[in-house]
C-alpha cells in the first residue's frame, strides 16, 4: 500500500503582519512576484486530479499568511471534503466562520503567535480554545526571536495553563548583524532548554527538543558526504507560490532548482516520483528527511497516522 502523501503548500508570499524575523520582511523585496492566483476553479480541478491519482492527501498550508489568499475559506471548505488540511496561521480571522465552513475532522490549525502583533494574548488564546473544543486545534508555534524571547516563554506558560501545547521555533536569520541560531547566548539557550523540559512529555516535548538539537546544538547531522536515497518528491513535495512543485522541504540553491523540480501542480500530466531518488544536497537542513531504509526514524516524526482521512461526502 502506497504511503499517504504529505504536501506542503506555501500558498503565497503575502502577510498582514511584518514580523522582523520573517523572510517576507527581511528578505528579497520582490518575493511577492512569485505569487500566482489562477482562480478557485483551476486550483480545485488540480486537486481533484491529485485525489484521483493518489487518494486523500495531507496538505500543509504555509505562507505568508494563508488566510489572506483570495477565496481561502471556500478553498478550504471544498478541499476538506477529500484531503486533510493542516494550517499555519496568525489567527487574525474569524474562528467561528472557519468552524462553520470546514468539514469536522478535516483540518487542524497550528496557530502562530507573534508578540507585539496580535494585540490581545487572551483573545488569541480564546480562539485557540474554541478551535480545540471543536477538534481543530494543533499546537501554538512561536519564534524564539531574541528581543521577544521572554514574552514568548511567558506566552508559552499562559497557553500551558489553558491546556494548549506550544512549540518554540529557533530563530534562523540575522539579528544585530549576527547569524542565528548560532549566536544564541548561553543564557538564551538555557531558557529555551528549561522551556522545552517543561513541555508535556510525549510528541510535543520531542518536537521541541528536535528543533533545538537540530538547529541550535547541531546534533544528529547526517553524513553530508554520503549520497542519500530520499523519498522527498515521492511521498512528500513542496508546492511554491507559483505552483511549481519541489521535492525538498527546504530551500535549495537557485542554481540547482531544476534538479529538485518535480513539475507544476497545474500541469495536467503532473506526477510525483515513483520511488526514492538520490540527493547530495549539503548541508541538508531538513530535521526529518525521509531517507529510504530509515522509516523507523522519520515516520514517528511525520505522524501520518494522526491525520484523519475525511469521510466521503
Amino acid at each position: 500500500m502506497r504511503q499517504r502523501l504529505f504536501l506542503t503548500w506555501t500558498i503565497h508570499h503575502s502577510c498582514n503582519y511584518r514580523c522582523p524575523y520573517c523572510f517576507i520582511t527581511t528578505g528579497q523585496k520582490d518575493v511577492f512576484l512569485e505569487n500566482r492566483y489562477p482562480g478557485l476553479d483551476r486550483l480545485l480541478s488540480a486537486w481533484d486530479r491529485i485525489h484521483s491519482l493518489y487518494g486523500s492527501c495531507i496538505i500543509k498550508f504555509a505562507g505568508g499568511e494563508p488566510f489572506t489568499y483570495p477565496d481561502f475559506m471556500e478553498l478550504l471548505s471544498r478541499l476538506g471534503q477529500r484531503h486533510f488540511l493542516d494550517l499555519s496561521s496568525n489567527m487574525y480571522w474569524d474562528a467561528a466562520e472557519f468552524i462553520r465552513r470546514v468539514p469536522p475532522g478535516a483540518a487542524r490549525i497550528e496557530p502562530s503567535y507573534h508578540p507585539g502583533f496580535y494585540p490581545d494574548l487572551k483573545e488569541f488564546a480564546a480562539k485557540c480554545a474554541l478551535l480545540k473544543s471543536r477538534g481543530f486545534m494543533g499546537s501554538v508555534h512561536m519564534v524564539a526571536f531574541p528581543p521577544v524571547l521572554s514574552a514568548v516563554i511567558a506566552a508559552k506558560d499562559y497557553f500551558a495553563s489553558l491546556g494548549l501545547d506550544s512549540v518554540l521555533l529557533p530563530f534562523r536569520g540575522r539579528h544585530q548583524d549576527k547569524p542565528y541560531p548560532d549566536s544564541y547566548s548561553d543564557e538564551e539557550k538555557r531558557l529555551l532548554q528549561v522551556a522545552i523540559a517543561a513541555a508535556p512529555a510525549g510528541r510535543i516535548q520531542e518536537v521541541n527538543k528536535r528543533y533545538f538539537d537540530w538547529y541550535v546544538d547541531k546534533q544528529d547531522r547526517m553524513d553530508e558526504a554520503k549520497r542519500r536515497l530520499c523519498l522527498h518528491g515521492a511521498v512528500y513535495a513542496k508546492i511554491q507560490p507559483d505552483l511549481s512543485v519541489m521535492r525538498c522541504c527546504t530551500p535549495v540553491p537557485p542554481e540547482r532548482r531544476q534538479e529538485f523540480l518535480v513539475g507544476s501542480l497545474l500541469d495536467p500530466d503532473f506526477r510525483l516520483f515513483a520511488e526514492a531518488r538520490p540527493c547530495d544536497l549539503s548541508p541538508c537542513s531538513c530535521w526529518k528527511p525521509m531517507l529510504e531504509g530509515q522509516e523507523e526514524t522519520w515516520k514517528p516524526l511525520w505522524k501520518f497516522e494522526t491525520y484523519p482521512v475525511p469521510e466521503p461526502r
